[in-house]
């Protein structure tokens, strides 16, 4: 399955991060457009708000630009997905765009959240009424995009049957329009753009599988999981990856990721060569 997903691997210097860390938080930029974090399968909000607190001081520097949300109650993504809708639709920034011009967000998601965020980008979403937002761009860390290895055998409720490989959800989801309130081959009434989505993963995540984490030949940025214990727990840490958090952030910043290097306008300036010392 590797074959089918291009692997982009994110440095993993504890040193340079750090330095680069400290480059972003000691630069707050204001973001261009509210970020939303959703949370997991039946997570607490836990996860959401420890991953808004690492993204907020390398971006804006404002806990406030980030909403957000979870669903550890929601028995079906159907209805995860609406607690999402209702959330955005009372976002403040939400409130004052005018209804001819939807209000645009950025969204990143843990796990499932993934799923959330591109149902809420989709057609399946809306049905015959006209989107209230629109999803600018998708930051997707260990979501089952291809479905989760553990739904094979384990699914005790509709969210978790429909992170089963090959479900009825996930190919519909993958054959969605973009364009809800339009039949086949019908002008579509309200249509939106496809979100940029960029997905993530922490290796050895064995609860998604490393290679479910991105569609079939899309880009995966992949982390190194930094020791057993982080290893052992992959898809639960991988929200705290600090290769993945800073990668994210630099994203949002509108700056190139990770793999465009550290050095120079995005990252550190390179260090200049001194002149050579005249001989006398």
């Amino acid at each position: 399955m590797t074959n089918e997903v291009t692997v982009i691997n994110l440095p993993s210097h504890r040193l340079l991060l750090r330095r680069e860390s400290h480059r972003m938080t000691v630069a707050p930029i204001p973001l261009v457009r509210p970020v939303v974090v959703l949370g997991g399968w039946r997570s607490p909000r836990l996860m959401a708000n420890a991953l808004a607190r690492r993204l907020a001081p390398l971006t804006s520097g404002s806990i406030d630009d980030f909403l957000r949300v979870s669903y550890p109650l929601a028995s079906s993504i159907e209805s995860a997905a609406s607690i999402a809708r209702h959330a955005i639709e009372n976002h403040p920034a939400h409130a004052t765009t005018p209804r001819a011009a939807p209000r645009e967000f950025d969204i990143v998601a843990i796990s499932m959240g993934g799923l959330i965020a591109r149902f809420l980008a989709s057609g399946l979403a809306w049905g015959d009424s006209p989107p209230t937002f629109r999803v600018r761009r998708i930051f997707s860390i260990s979501t089952p995009h291809r479905g989760a290895s553990l739904a094979r055998w384990i699914r005790p409720d509709s969210a978790a049957r429909a992170m089963r490989p090959g479900s009825a959800f996930l190919s519909n989801l993958d054959g969605s329009t973009t364009d809800p309130g339009s039949a086949a081959g019908e002008t579509p009434r309200y249509p939106i753009e496809s979100p940029e989505l960029i997905c993530y993963v922490q290796r050895l995540d064995w609860w998604v599988g490393t290679w479910n984490t991105a569609p079939r030949l899309h880009p995966l940025r992949c982390a190194r999981a930094g020791g057993p214990i982080r290893a052992a727990l992959s898809h639960f840490t991988a929200h705290a990856n600090p290769a993945i958090v800073i990668d994210v952030a630099r994203h949002l910043r509108g700056e190139p990721g990770l793999d465009a290097g550290l050095d120079g306008p995005a990252g550190h300036p390179p260090t200049p060569t001194p002149p050579p010392t005249p001989s006398t």
